[in-house]
């Protein structure tokens, strides 16, 4: 009897023992999983810092390049259209002005000219360029032009010397009398409106009278003075 308790005694033990030992590994194994999870959660926290540390630049660098072009070539476009409208722009300006300067000369030459101002007429004309002159503006133009240039010769053909020879021959012919002495001692004079002249003395014997006399390079003759050849 004793004995039977014994062995149910030490059964029991065994099984205490036993169930003992199970719990005791069940804790473990509790006690383990989470450091074995925190490991894992340690190295998954320490792998997804370094993969968004590597996924930022990685993603920061493509939209830089990708926005570097695309500025740069607006910019490109938009310096180009303007540079380009800026020059035809400015190219028809210039052209314009330089049309109107030469019309609005030519046309104030033209006043000039029908008003005699020849030299304000002259003046004009030089601002003109006949290239910005129409077919019509440009016969106006080559008539005051020509006209001027006829004029100005005729001008330096009255203005050839004026020979003491010939302000003799001139007297001669107004008084009806033969003027004798050496006309290289005539000297040539100019006056306030450019004409020369020389100036000589005529015994008019008929009129009992000698007179001091100018005559012009155009033909005109005055007399300055007088006096009697003899008198009673």
């Amino acid at each position: 009897m004793k004995r039977e308790l014994l062995f149910k005694f030490a059964a029991v033990l065994t099984a205490l023992m036993l169930s003992c030992s199970a719990l005791s590994g069940c804790g473990k194994d509790k006690e383990t999983a989470p450091a074995e999870t925190s490991d894992e959660g340690d190295t998954t926290v320490s792998k997804f810092d370094a993969d968004e540390k590597d996924k930022k630049p990685a993603t920061a660098a493509p939209k830089a390049t990708a926005a570097a072009p695309a500025k740069a070539g607006d910019s490109a476009s938009k310096s180009g259209s303007d540079s380009g409208s800026g020059n035809v722009g400015g190219s028809g300006s210039n052209t314009s002005s330089a049309e109107a300067v030469s019309q609005s000369a030519l046309s104030d030459a033209r006043s000039f000219f029908e008003a005699g101002m020849y030299d304000d007429a002259e003046e004009m004309l030089r601002s003109v360029n006949p290239d910005y002159l129409t077919d019509e503006q440009l016969d106006t133009y080559y008539l005051i032009s020509d006209s001027l240039s006829n004029r100005a010769g005729a001008q330096n053909e009255s203005k050839k010397e004026f020979t003491a020879e010939e302000a003799i021959s001139a007297a001669e012919q107004k008084y009806g009398v033969s003027i004798d002495g050496d006309p290289s001692g005539l000297t040539p004079q100019t006056d306030s409106n450019g004409r020369q002249y020389y100036t000589m003395q005529v015994a008019i014997q008929s009129e009992n009278r000698r007179v001091t006399i100018n005559v012009y390079s155009d033909g005109e003759i005055e007399e300055t003075s007088e006096e009697p050849l003899a008198y009673g």
